[in-house]
């Protein structure tokens, strides 16, 4: 029962169905009329306390309590009728979970300055877990919860983090003289640090009850001075240490192709990527095409490619530190938001023109490696035919170089290794890309024989370019994964040769997440395209070196359901080769079941867009759906109080779709789509506009044209 009916007791009890909420209060909002004899359970994890006007009474521990307040039933509401109905002996219930809650999260944001003395000023990063549970529930309700409804361990991990570091950075200029002592005393760290923090969180009611340090990493300049100080150690002078590293050269320039037989002792570990490309060559002939020929826009030579689609559920991972701390942090593909576990930075990923990504060689260090370039291609393409359009999703690889012998897709490999961030000053050779992107997307669209393809479009696109690695031996280019040969290399065909620089652009840029106009933290999630600001209601998209605001606006909701907002594109259209400018043009070609008039032939026009990914046959409805259906409404340019869903697709890939649509709308497609090529359709302006949709048990309602979309399917859409 709820906590204000009129007539029935109260049975209280609570559920942590998350495994987060340090508190919970019933009722969630406010307080309640709680009644004399309303029955209170609780578990053997948790702790209750009870408020009664205002007051907290002593916690109560597991079983069934019978609470005890003036509130009678029926009775109190005739009496409360003074102020409103609404009784003013107001109680509440505020349930402590007691358990261990682990693996929380600590790093420093910053590098630490530290005087080793061996190394001198040094700066130092550090990171960690701790775990933590509550002890004295009262005291941490009035301490730190408040009167809040929730509190979780997102809501406190920062802070504590932030204390871990501010003793950390004390304790350790206290017990550490050196980082070479460091490995052997990480437990007894750990233990020392734990006692010197119990103060600091025994203030709010909270037990330390496990304390680890993970890793304390210096910079990699220290790093590579620590490995060259462990071999000098070895032996008597430098001169000594020099004629090692030679013969160290020495001994990996003479490993020759036997090698290859002796690869199993590299362990399971590096067998992985052969047995996948085996897999991928078994089933290639029942996923490509027959290989044709098109020409590169650039420099007119033929290239033979293959067809490929190969739809894939699970982006590709990436292995990257935190640019604040150090510590390693793994994000899909599809991230735009870097966010660190442990020091709880957020940045945004940038990059002037697309990312780049290398396979790390599994021994890096005995050879130069020469990386082979790729592009990665993911999205929707739409191919309008004869009387149709065909949608697919495509995800695949295609060789970026006219450079013969190589394998002209990875296959497999990224989905089985982890992928890291080029940078500027990562050694080894990359082979120039000779192949555009722009080149190399015709050869993903479906082969048609009849050649009756009039208009192709690849829609939410991500381009990438992956860098497979190789090594040269004896003019011969191996597959440093496989230790197999590739293809042919003489040293004096300059021809062949790779780029020995790469330009600046390669490096990866962070930008902080705070909003440039009022600088409140931006949100959205980790593939978000466009963070909001719901401080000052704004929006912002990231260009090529810095956020720009986005034009948006809020449909109002009326219906008192749950809402939530879905994100569309809306584009005025400017169209030539086809008479195509106001509503009343768009029911002529259409053929939509409206009569023309005055209002129609002065309504101006625009497309519409899910801004968003889902499957290409939805997104194509629901464009062709917004389009037809022309949504109007009072809008708001306000993010209060209501969520919304993040946008996943750019506003120029929707741009891209307007032709799409329009083959899809026209009704005379025999007359029409041999005109689709002359027909140029561009946008005059374009708006981010959210639509309020009322959240259904398996689907979401709109609100006013009352089309529903599958929450499944939705949800799917995160995988493309």
């Amino acid at each position: 029962m709820g906590t204000d009916n009129v007539i029935f007791l109260e049975v209280i009890e609570w559920f942590d169905e998350s495994g987060k909420e340090l508190v919970h209060r019933i009722p969630e909002k406010g307080s309640g009329e709680i009644k004399f004899g309303a029955q209170l359970t609780i578990r053997e994890s948790q702790a209750a306390v009870f408020f009664y006007n205002g007051r907290a009474y002593d916690a109560l521990g597991p079983g069934r309590h019978t609470l005890q307040t003036a509130n009678i039933p029926v009775l109190t509401k005739v009496l409360s009728l003074p102020w409103g109905m609404t009784s003013p002996l107001r109680a509440e219930v505020y349930i402590t979970n007691m358990k261990v809650f682990p693996n929380l999260k600590w790093g420093t944001r910053d590098p630490v300055a530290f005087r080793d003395s061996e190394l001198g000023l040094i700066r130092l990063r550090a990171f960690g877990i701790f775990n933590l549970r509550i002890l004295q529930p009262v005291l941490f309700i009035n301490s730190l919860v408040g009167t809040q409804g929730v509190y979780t361990t997102e809501e406190i991990e920062e802070y504590l983090s932030r204390v871990i570091v501010s003793r950390f950075n004390d304790f350790m200029g206290e017990h550490i003289d050196t980082i070479f002592n460091l490995p052997a005393r990480y437990n007894e760290l750990s233990e020392d640090l734990k006692k010197l923090l119990q103060d600091d969180f025994s203030r709010f009611g909270l037990g330390l009850t496990d304390l680890y340090i993970n890793s304390i990493t210096p910079p990699p300049e220290v790093q590579k001075a620590i490995d060259d100080k462990s071999r000098l150690g070895v032996f008597d002078d430098l001169n000594k240490l020099l004629k090692m590293k030679a013969a160290m050269a020495m001994e990996a320039a003479s490993q020759t192709q036997s090698e290859a037989g002796a690869g199993m002792g590299m362990g399971m570990g590096f067998m992985m990527p052969a047995m996948f490309a085996d897999a991928f060559k078994s089933t290639a002939p029942q996923q490509t095409a027959a290989p044709e020929m098109f020409k590169c826009p650039d420099c007119q030579q033929p290239i033979q490619h293959f067809v490929i689609s190969a739809v894939s559920e699970s982006n590709w991972k990436i292995e990257h530190q935190c640019p604040q701390c150090g510590a390693p942090v793994v994000i899909d593909e599809a991230d735009r938001l870097l966010s660190c576990p442990f020091c709880k930075t957020k940045l945004y990923l940038m990059t002037p023109d697309h990312f780049r990504y290398y396979i790390p060689a599994p021994d890096k260090t005995s050879r130069d490696m020469v990386y082979l370039p790729y592009w990665r291609l993911k999205g929707t393409s739409f191919s309008v035919e004869a009387n149709e359009i065909s949608p697919r999703f495509v995800d695949t690889s295609i060789l970026a170089t006219h450079f013969p012998g190589l394998p002209h897709s990875l296959g497999l490999r990224p989905q089985a290794m982890k992928v890291k961030y080029i940078s500027p000053d990562m050694p080894g050779q990359f082979m120039e890309t000779s192949l555009q992107a722009q080149a190399v997307i015709p050869a993903i669209e479906p082969f048609d024989p009849s050649g009756h393809s009039f208009h192709q479009a690849f829609i939410g696109k991500m381009i990438s370019l992956v860098y497979s690695p190789a090594y040269l031996e004896k003019d011969t280019l191996y597959d440093a994964l496989l230790g197999r040969p590739l293809s042919a290399w003489k040293k004096d065909e300059t021809a062949r040769t790779p780029a020995d620089t790469k330009p600046p652009n390669w490096q990866i840029r962070f930008i902080s997440t705070l909003c440039p106009r009022c600088g409140w933290n931006l949100q959205g999630e980790k593939d978000a395209l466009v963070m909001i600001c719901k401080n000052c209601d704004s929006a912002w998209s990231c260009s090529k070196t810095e956020f720009e605001t986005v034009p948006f606006s809020v449909m109002t909701a009326f219906s008192k359901e749950a809402i939530l907002y879905l994100p569309f594109w809306r584009m005025k259209p400017r169209v030539e080769g086809i008479q195509l400018v106001s509503y009343a043009d768009l029911i002529r070609l259409a053929n939509l079941p409206k009569v023309i008039n005055s209002d129609f032939e002065s309504a101006p026009l625009y497309f519409w867009s899910p801004a968003f990914k889902v499957s290409p046959a939805l997104y194509l409805r629901w464009a062709r759906q917004m389009t037809t259906f022309q949504p109007e409404g009072k809008t708001s340019e306000t993010f209060a109080g209501a969520s919304f869903y993040q946008v996943t697709l750019a506003g120029r890939e929707a741009v891209e779709s307007m032709k799409i649509t329009l083959a899809d709308l026209v009704v005379d497609k025999r007359q029409i789509y041999p005109k689709l090529a002359d027909i140029q359709v561009s946008a005059d302006e374009i708006m981010l506009v959210y639509h309020p949709f009322i959240v259904g048990p398996h689907e979401l309602i709109h609100e006013t044209m009352h089309v529903t979309i599958d929450r499944t399917a939705l949800s799917y859409g995160t995988y493309l």
